[in-house]
């Protein structure tokens, strides 16, 4: 199967949105407050989705769309369906931090075939449709292996999560700082799935997430030879409540371990 016209408009809309960034995001405001204080809606989620959605609708119009802010409750069920979060990070996008990007992502029947994530930070994009990682129009060249293990612990997803997994994600975050000499971070958001997959990060490990927030990556980290997994070491699903990605088996063996030591002890 073809995807020309994939790759086509992956061109055509990551500088579409860069320039939209470019030109709005130092006057951005907030636009919805939604369940948690700092989980907000911005005018620049709102601009860059719409402009998503308008352009898919020009290439694909009988496609279906599962995006965060307006397109939250479409049901994927089979057949093409493009999973977009417009800015993963806007809790740091509000505070200037340039720690954001947008994911799209391409299912086919439950599938992931293509995907794009846009780097604010970088001003580029990279993007696959199966045939190899692009950085912009030209092949990505991963990072080399640098010295020492940096893992992000995505404690930005926990503030919103019931205690008990509140708990969950402290005690994954305690074995990791008992039984690893890991350097633990988080930048709360998807960004530090695409730095696993691009090779800045060594692995990340996320316990609750959105469909919106890891597809994009998780194919550009299976693309790039990363592995991907479910929080159990099972493999890793559009429907998988959490996930892993780390650049060598034995970083997710360890990630695993912790995860199935605290499931034991729960």
């Amino acid at each position: 199967m073809s995807f020309h016209r994939e790759a086509t408009f992956f061109s055509v809309i990551a500088p579409e949105i860069l320039a939209i960034h470019q030109s709005t995001h130092q006057a951005n405001h907030i636009y919805t407050i939604k369940a948690h204080p700092n989980d907000t809606t911005t005018d620049l989620d709102i601009a860059i989705e719409r402009q998503i959605v308008k352009t898919i609708h020009q290439y694909f119009p009988s496609d279906k769309i599962l995006s965060e802010e307006e397109h939250a409750d479409t049901t994927r069920g089979n057949g093409r369906v493009w999973i977009i979060d417009p800015l993963c990070g806007t809790n740091n996008l509000s505070r200037h931090i340039y720690l954001y990007c947008t994911n799209i992502a391409l299912a086919i029947d439950g599938h992931l075939v293509a995907s794009c994530v846009i780097n604010f930070m970088d001003s580029n994009y990279y993007w696959s449709v199966g045939a190899g990682v692009f950085e912009g129009n030209q092949p990505f060249v991963p990072t080399p292996a640098l010295p020492g293990t940096t893992i992000d612990v995505d404690l930005g997803t926990t503030a919103k999560l019931p205690l008990a997994m509140k708990q969950k994600h402290i005690q994954i975050i305690s074995y990791l700082q008992q039984h690893t000499d890991y350097m633990l971070l988080s930048l709360n958001s998807s960004l530090a799935s695409l730095f696993v997959a691009l090779g800045r990060l060594d692995g990340i490990i996320n316990i609750q997430t959105n469909p919106w927030d890891v597809c994009a990556s998780s194919f550009l980290a299976q693309q790039l030879g990363c592995a991907v997994c479910a929080l159990d070491g099972s493999p890793w699903t559009i429907d998988s409540p959490g996930y892993i990605f780390a650049r060598t088996d034995s970083i997710k063996h360890t990630l695993i371990t912790a995860c199935r030591a605290v499931a034991k002890h729960s």
